[in-house]
């Protein structure tokens, strides 16, 4: 899908970049989405200007878009101007996509209604409980 502009202004490289990751999402986010996928740690207005602004963004604030876009936070801040590709890396393993969406899906302020999230909820952890018990005999055996 390709990234929406909705007025004149154009985006900066990092802002095309970011843009491409909002709208590779399923569903895709636009910047409101994204920001309240922060918890209110990034602002709408803040994105915005990440998008149409020259200048680098906060490196403090950028890194906590990567799981949330799903990419490896050496990732994010060489698109955000702060690393080297080659220094593009970080202790933090890179996150899943998949796991990106379930932390919005049931994380502290989820969408999802709560009779819903308790059911969505009881479901992972049915699905979780195989795997954990198969780890949990591999370790002590």
């Amino acid at each position: 899908m390709e990234p929406q502009v909705s007025d004149d202004r154009q985006p900066t490289r990092f802002g095309w970049w970011l843009l491409q990751q909002m709208a590779s999402l399923t569903p895709p986010l636009g910047q409101s989405d994204l920001a309240r996928a922060t918890h209110g740690q990034i602002s709408q207005a803040t994105i915005s200007r990440w998008i149409y602004s020259p200048g680098k963004p906060n490196p403090d604030k950028v890194i906590l878009l990567a799981p949330i876009l799903g990419v490896d936070t050496g990732e994010i801040l060489y698109h955000a101007g702060h690393a080297q590709p080659a220094r593009a890396t970080t202790d933090r393993p890179a996150t899943d996509p998949l796991m990106a969406k379930l932390a919005i899906l049931i994380g502290d302020h989820s969408p999802v209604p709560a009779t819903r999230l308790n059911k969505l909820r009881a479901t992972l952890e049915l699905v979780i409980e195989p795997y954990e018990e198969y780890l949990t005999r591999r370790r002590v055996g």
